[in-house]
Formats: structure tokens, sequence, C-alpha cells
């Protein structure tokens, strides 16, 4: 069978050959193309070890990266079966606290929980396509508001990038760029603090030296949307 490099068929082969442990990235190329590997060529073989011990190495890691979640969350976030799931999590039981998301039952990695306080300056961050801040859970009404999810999942499978401040978005974000300028156009969903924009100004500087090229920043008038109380987590 002859496959057209033009089309996206080849990449979806090579994420499954990724999927099935064939293949995985190597060095980039000058240019930063991507190249692949075979599994067994780069990687150190691992100690063999039974499925119900790998599921619970699976939720133990999952939670000390995403937690406070819950066990919908974890089979979301990596494609196995609720029953897989539960099981993964009754095997690493022993690590996880309980805990409660917005009167749902969720957990938590035993060691990285404490008491949380709010941080001494507004925290703003400019996330790009696909973060995995909002990729990480089946729900994501702990950091978008429900009424406003479309904003940012605008269809065909793609999430668009955010600005979140203190874990909650409060924007939709773009960058354009012309030669060695850009312009970062700011889609807000509420009105934007003089904190917030100063720290969009810091987040800009930074993709501005990150890139390499001037940058400018718009910032649009906010759009009406619902008033939504913010979550909560309690142990």
């Amino acid at each position: 069978m002859e496959l057209d490099p033009k089309t996206q068929a080849p990449i979806h082969l090579i994420g499954l050959a990724a999927l099935q442990g064939i293949l995985c990235l190597g060095p980039a190329r000058e240019g930063g193309e991507s190249t692949y590997v075979l599994l067994d060529d780069w990687v150190p073989p691992a100690p063999a070890r039974s499925r119900e011990s790998a599921l619970a190495e699976l939720a133990r890691r999952y939670f000390a990266a995403y937690g406070p979640a819950t066990v919908e969350d974890l089979a979301a976030w990596s494609g196995i079966p609720m029953t897989e799931a539960r099981s993964a999590v009754i095997g690493a039981r022993s690590g996880l606290s309980e805990v409660m998301i917005q009167g749902r039952p969720g957990l938590a990695l035993k060691k990285g929980l404490s008491p949380v306080s709010m941080p001494a300056k507004t925290e703003v961050r400019l996330l790009p396509t696909l973060d995995s801040y909002l990729l990480g859970y089946r729900r994501r009404d702990l950091a978008v508001p429900l009424p406003l999810q479309r904003r940012l999942q605008r269809g065909g499978g793609w999430l668009h990038p955010a600005v979140v401040v203190d874990g909650r978005a409060v924007a939709a974000w773009s960058l354009d760029r012309a030669g060695r300028n850009a312009r970062i156009t700011i889609e807000p969903f509420e009105a934007l603090s003089r904190a917030i924009r100063t720290g969009i100004d810091t987040e800009g500087r930074d993709i501005s030296r990150f890139l390499g090229f001037a940058i400018t920043i718009r910032i649009g008038k906010p759009a009406p949307s619902p008033v939504s109380r913010s979550p909560t987590v309690s142990s």
C-alpha cells in the first residue's frame, strides 16, 4: 500500500507505532525537523512488571502531575477503560488521599497534599494550543467555567491558546507573524484588571525573547459572559 506523504496518514501511522512501543522520538535535525527511531534501539530495557503494577504506577504519576482529579479524569487522559482506571487507583491507593472537588469525590497524591495559599501576586500565563494543563481532565470546569468552554474548544478537536490567571482561563489569545514582527491578540472573557494586563505584557516580552522577534499586544473588548463562582477543593 502506498501512502501520500502530503496527507496526515503517515504521521498517524507513526503515532500508532509509538503507542504500540515500536517507535519513539529521536534527535531533532538541524532546523527542528523531527526524527524517529526504534524504541528497542534507543531506550534501555525496562524491568518487566505486571499489568496491575504498571496501572498502579500510571495512577501515581497521573495524580502527581494532575491531582486533585477523579478516576474519570484518569480514564479520559490515559485512554484506558474505567474498569482499569479503578484498578489503577486501587493499586495506588496507599499513596492517595480522598478530597472533594466542587462537591465531587476526587483523589490527590498524599505526598503533595498540603494547605494551599493564594500567591502573593497574580500569576498570569499564556498557555499554548493543546497545553497539558487543559488536556489532563475529562471535565475542564476547574480551569474553564462550562459556559466559556466553547470559546476555547472551537471544533475539530482543537483547543485554543488560553490566558490563565491563578489557574483560571480568562481569555483566548493568538499569535500572528509577519516577517520579524508579530502581534498577540487577546480575546477577554471578562474585564481584565491592571495586574492581569501587566502580567500579559510580561508574558508577551518573554515570548518575544524566546522567539527572537518584536511583539505587540492587542487586547480586545470582553464579550458578555455569565458570572461563575470560583471552584473549591477541600480535603
